[in-house]
């Protein structure tokens, strides 16, 4: 019996690139939701009954501890983006020589570096106009402990060039943007599985040593979000792998790892399990946070989806491939939307219309908004730093090789 699982063709990589960016295109349109959900009606994702906005406040508590939280849990959607990244740079660089790597290890930096300075900038400037009505929403929405505060106090040009150069990328810094705490572990996490991978190379990509570094770094290290570099390496070599037996069993049971990966995105970030849907799992594994649910979720997410075509088919829409595209840009804005023009245009419409239809209002017109200026920094901000890191990287990468050439000729 032949294997059902096969090897990408060129037509299928691109059919792969597709359905990754519609995944990526979900993903950040559910951070975007759950940040305004935070702010506007926090008890969904806290299970705070202080901090309920909704009646009695009993759906809301229901669905922080639901199931139904995995359509607004914005850890897990980064945590799928992490994943997503440890996929497809390996998928890049799988059979590339080290070399390669260390190109792709200069371009990484460069690749974040500019979209993340011009939401930062562009923060900064709204910031000094005084375009800021977190606070007010904050205390209204009893979300004050979050949204509050936002944009507190008034940065010098020294503090701006501090968060350009070092502070988001190494201290996680969220003074301008609560989003680009993420960006710092994206950028490390790259770094780390670049050394996985030429470590891989010297042992023949030895998946036994990927497990390893991923649970070293889940249980020793202090960011277990690496995991899910390590991850999207996994997911890779499995595919990759010889062993028909195995290939037919991922595509067999592929449905199941989905549906399990969704099951642990959705733990609760309230850490209030008992009595509901997950203290059975939580009894069994305790594990010391809901992000370790979430990480080992983004991992069984992608391993259901890349050996099963059907799920892929859903992912491979237009509507979120166009989110795909512009996913990055998208999740560099939202937060200065959400503090800007959400909370204005709330302000505004609340003592008008009431709480709940002001809410979606701005939501509504905040969505257009931010499709709107995601598209356009996608052309002229996004895109055209793709191919600036490629052009530095380029020229930084043929120096290295020409001294290395040359100490190999003076040798």
């Amino acid at each position: 019996m032949s294997s059902p699982y096969k090897k990408p063709s060129l037509i299928m990589i691109k059919q792969k690139i597709l359905y990754l960016d519609g995944v990526r295109g979900l993903a950040s349109f559910i951070v975007v939701i759950h940040h305004f959900l935070l702010a506007f009606y926090p008890a969904h994702l806290t299970g705070n009954a202080h901090e309920t906005n909704l009646g009695n406040g009993a759906l809301e508590l229901f669905f922080s501890k639901s199931p139904f939280n995995v359509f607004i849990g914005g850890n897990f959607a980064v945590c799928i983006f992490f994943v997503l990244s440890g996929y497809v740079l390996s998928y890049k660089l799988f059979e590339k020589s080290n070399d390669y790597i260390l190109f792709y290890s200069i371009k990484r930096y460069f690749r974040l570096f500019l979209p993340v300075a011009f939401s930062i900038l562009l923060a900064h400037l709204l910031l000094k106009l005084s375009f800021n009505y977190s606070g007010e929403v904050g205390i209204m929405a009893k979300s004050d402990w979050w949204f509050k505060s936002f944009w507190s106090g008034n940065p010098t040009t020294s503090f701006l060039f501090e968060s350009l150069l070092y502070k988001v990328f190494f201290n996680q810094d969220t003074f301008y943007n609560t989003a680009i705490w993420s960006i710092g572990i994206e950028l490390i996490g790259s770094y780390l599985l670049f050394i996985m991978l030429s470590i891989n190379h010297l042992s023949r990509n030895n998946i036994s040593l990927s497990i390893l570094g991923m649970f070293l770094v889940f249980f020793i290290g202090d960011y277990p979000y690496y995991c899910c570099f390590f991850g999207g390496l996994i997911v890779k070599q499995l595919g990759e792998n010889t062993n028909a037996k195995l290939r037919e069993s991922l595509v067999k049971y592929s449905t199941l790892l989905f549906a399990l990966g969704i099951y642990l995105g959705s733990f609760p970030i309230s850490e209030q399990y008992q009595g509901y849907f997950y203290s059975q799992i939580h009894s069994i594994f305790k594990l010391k946070s809901p992000v370790g649910y979430h990480i080992f979720g983004s991992i069984l997410f992608l391993g259901g989806l890349v050996f099963n075509e059907n799920i892929q088919k859903i992912f491979s829409g237009k509507l979120l491939v166009f989110l795909g595209k512009i996913s990055f840009s998208l999740y560099l804005l939202h937060s200065l939307v959400l503090v800007t023009w959400a909370s204005f245009f709330f302000l505004f419409l609340n003592p008008k219309i009431g709480y709940h239809l002001a809410f979606l209002s701005s939501l509504a017109s905040s969505i257009v908004l931010l499709l709107f200026l995601s598209d356009l920094m996608t052309k002229y901000i996004d895109e055209p730093s793709m191919k600036f890191s490629d052009t530095i990287s380029n020229w930084i990468h043929s120096r290295i090789l020409k001294l290395k050439n040359k100490e190999n000729s003076n040798t």
